[in-house]
């Protein structure tokens, strides 16, 4: 399990999980959230949000938490591992 991807319900834990998985594996921690979300929650463009996914999604590891429905198919195809 290289990269691990955890989908769910809004509120259902994923990130709490997910933080809790990274560290118990030591490896990268990625919250979509953080990616879709600017400050004051303002939403970040589909463009730039799509470029910051794609950076990540070719790491060598990861965890990665949140629905994004849009970039799910995309998402599973570097997942090895997907939890829900």
């Amino acid at each position: 399990m290289k990269r691990i991807l955890i989908i769910g319900s809004s509120g259902a834990g994923k990130s709490t999980f997910s933080k809790k998985l990274a560290k118990k594996l030591k490896t990268n921690n990625i919250h979509l959230d953080h990616l879709f979300w600017l400050p004051e929650w303002k939403e970040r463009n589909k463009e730039d949000f799509d470029k910051l996914l794609a950076k990540e999604l070719i790491k060598d590891r990861w965890i990665m938490d949140g629905n994004y429905h849009r970039t799910l198919s995309k998402r599973l195809r570097y997942a090895d591992t997907v939890i829900h």
